[in-house]
């Protein structure tokens, strides 16, 4: 499993909902209370999100935070796996 790939997807997709509320990447950081160089490197695939700024991140874009998640290959729902 491509954790970064996975990273990458998540980023990517916030990059979309962001651009298409017509948000600056600068609002966003603003708006989430996160960092915008660390916004950057979310959005980029880099950093490793925690769980608290992923849900300052979806109140910012008013959206749930499972919404995020939408798209991203191998998250469909009921592809939990348990251990």
């Amino acid at each position: 499993m491509d954790y970064f790939d996975k990273r990458r997807q998540l980023g990517q997709h916030i990059v979309e909902m962001r651009k298409a509320q017509r948000i600056s990447q600068k609002q966003l950081a603003l708006m989430s209370d996160i960092n915008k160089g660390y916004l950057s490197e979310i959005e980029n695939g880099i950093s490793n999100i925690s769980v608290n700024k992923l849900f300052r991140i979806a109140d910012a874009l008013g959206v749930p935070p499972m919404d995020l998640f939408a798209g991203i290959e191998g998250e469909e729902e009921g592809d939990c796996a348990t251990t």
